[in-house]
């Protein structure tokens, strides 16, 4: 048996011995493991040390696979742990109530439907659970099939490990198989796809694992991740990786504390969807610089975070595919503000506000007459502002932005020789209305020119720049 890979101890027995404590024992079926190395207990995920080594009565400090042995192992009682629960490696092994395999059933068994119910024996667990045969209605014996077995159960297992199952009543040995995976999700039957992705992954070959590993899973993997997902150790996993990359299979990705891999065939699938995203946005919003990062991930890119989306949009720039703002995402070759007559039209909703000046038109009327096609109405109002043009005072209130300055720099100078002004003297000295005079002189509270207090405004001393 393979010393190297991930320990793993499927539980037979469970007792505890005086002045020791909760004893564990079973045979070690991969990887090795040594007096004080962390544990796992798993499916409860409960961790622990392992405090002595016995086999066969001899007390060790070392115990590989193939070996029977007991582990006396700290801080769990003996109610904490149970025949088939598996001791492993911290992280090693995922609970799973689906399991893909390839089950053989027997010449001498009935012929079994799909769904039917049986009994699992996996490790030293005896699970019950149903057979989902995923491309015909029933295995007839002497047959083998790529089958889901759905769980009533978690099972532990990885790739490659072997199972027997017996009929649920009356019991009898059926037949078994090898594990495919143990990270399974619900597939529709009659698939195609879902029946070369088995064979890929019951052939074992470890270049077409990792990458359909990969293309598989549409996501970036670390290196440890893909060696755990695929079984393949460690030493060899970096090997093959070096030569995946080399191949252009895969490509490498660093930064923003990172480091992962991902299929080319998986960045290539992702180039149109963002081009038609950034395409569709660009043509409803033609005068903003592009497409939210975080509003394009979490639409089209969920299963991505922040920082490995950020790494994607890295080398899509690199690539020259798009550029790349602090917020916003657009097509490389994108220019904003290619508006037919965009500045003219600009130009005759600036001049309704310069025209109106201490009381200016609401947008609607400034817009209606510009030229430009009403469903620009929200886009354009954003552009004014994000530019600076028009400030918002107040809903649907907004002020030139040179008015403002001209009115703020006439109030400094009022707070020159007085010290209060009142809403009604405002409203005065700028030929306005009540209904202006009141949200700018709030407006001007606001950014710290002025400091309500009653019914009067002083000049706030904290003056912002």
């Amino acid at each position: 048996r393979p010393n190297k890979g991930v320990f793993r101890l499927p539980v037979d027995r469970v007792f505890s011995m005086p002045g020791y404590g909760t004893v564990v024992t079973g045979t070690i079926i991969s990887g090795a493991v040594k007096m004080g190395d962390n544990i796992e207990t798993m499916p409860l995920g409960l961790k622990s040390k392992v405090r002595n080594i016995h086999i066969h009565g001899e007390k060790r400090d070392q115990a590989i696979a193939g070996q029977r042995v007991a582990l006396n192992i700290s801080s769990l009682e003996t109610g904490q742990v149970t025949r088939g629960a598996v001791i492993s490696s911290p992280g090693a092994l995922a609970a799973s109530y689906r399991l893909d395999v390839s089950l053989y059933l027997l010449e001498t068994a009935k012929e079994l439907k799909n769904r039917s119910r049986v009994r699992i024996y996996l490790g030293t667990s005896e699970i019950f659970g149903r057979v989902r045969l995923l491309d015909r209605e029933e295995l007839k014996p002497g047959q083998t099939a790529y089958v889901q077995l759905e769980l009533e159960n978690q099972a532990l297992a990885l790739r490659g490990d072997r199972f027997v199952i017996r009929s649920y009543s009356p019991m009898r040995t059926i037949g078994g198989g090898s594990v495919i995976s143990s990270e399974a999700i619900k597939y529709r039957r009659y698939r195609e796809d879902v029946l070369e992705s088995f064979e890929i992954k019951e052939e074992g070959n470890p270049e077409k694992l990792i990458v359909h590993l990969l293309e598989d899973n549409s996501a970036i993997l670390d290196f440890q991740t893909i060696s755990k997902k695929t079984g393949i150790e460690e030493e060899k996993t970096g090997v093959i990786i070096q030569a995946l990359e080399q191949l252009g299979k895969i490509i490498k990705l660093e930064g923003e504390g990172l480091e992962g891999y991902l299929a080319k065939e998986t960045y290539n699938r992702w180039i149109p969807v963002i081009i038609t995203a950034l395409e569709g946005y660009h043509i409803k919003y033609p005068l903003r610089d592009g497409y939210p990062k975080e509003e394009l991930r979490s639409r089209h890119f969920e299963f991505l975070n922040s920082r490995q989306f950020q790494l994607i949009l890295k080398l899509l720039m690199e690539d020259g595919i798009i550029s790349l703002g602090e917020k916003s995402i657009a097509k490389s070759d994108f220019v904003p503000g290619q508006v037919p007559g965009l500045e003219n039209k600009l130009a005759i909703i600036e001049n309704s506000y310069l025209k109106g000046n201490m009381q200016p038109p609401i947008w609607q009327e400034a817009f209606k007459n510009s030229g430009f096609d009403q469903g620009m109405s929200e886009e354009v109002l954003h552009y004014l502002i994000k530019m600076n043009i028009l400030i918002k005072i107040a809903p649907d209130l907004y002020f030139h932005s040179s008015i403002l300055k001209t009115t703020r720099e006439r109030l400094l100078s009022f707070f020159e020789q007085n010290k209060e002004i009142t809403v009604a003297q405002f409203r005065d000295i700028f030929a306005t209305s009540r209904k202006y005079a009141l949200p700018l002189l709030e407006y001007f509270d606001q950014i710290r020119i002025t400091r309500r207090e009653g019914d009067v405004r002083l000049l706030e001393t904290r003056q912002k720049k």
